[in-house]
Order: C-alpha cells, then structure tokens, then sequence
C-alpha cells in the first residue's frame, strides 16, 4: 500500500474552512472524504456550488452527495 493516496476525512466540507480545506488535501495528493448537514444556517445553495466546485454531484432524489473520486 506504499503506493496509494493518503486519506483526509473533513466535516464540514461545504463550510468555508471545511470547503478551503478539502481544496488544500486534494492540491497536496489526498484522497478527500467529506461530511456536511447542509442547515440552512447559511445559504444552502452556496454550500452546494462550493460541493460542485469540489467535483462532487447531487442525487436530486435522495439528497445523498458523491464525490467523484477521481482524486482531483
């Protein structure tokens, strides 16, 4: 397993420091895992064009988010 990516769990993902972060893991070589509730704290669709921006997509129906595990 010398070979395979580290890995970071971030929470938060779709916040500011969360989303910033994720950016910074996955520029340095990690594989990036991430978990965020999507309250309406803050603007909901802001955290989900962060998400998008992240390379991850929306299953409209189940409002489940998949990365697209590319690595990227």
């Amino acid at each position: 397993m010398a070979d395979s990516k580290p890995i970071a769990l971030i929470t938060g993902i779709a916040g500011f420091i969360g989303y910033h972060t994720a950016k910074r893991f996955a520029a340095a070589g990690y594989l990036v895992y991430g978990a965020d509730n999507l309250s309406e704290y803050y603007s909901t669709q802001l955290k989900r064009d962060r998400l998008v921006n992240l390379g991850i997509t929306q299953g409209f129906e189940s409002e489940t988010w998949i990365s697209n595990n590319d690595g990227s």
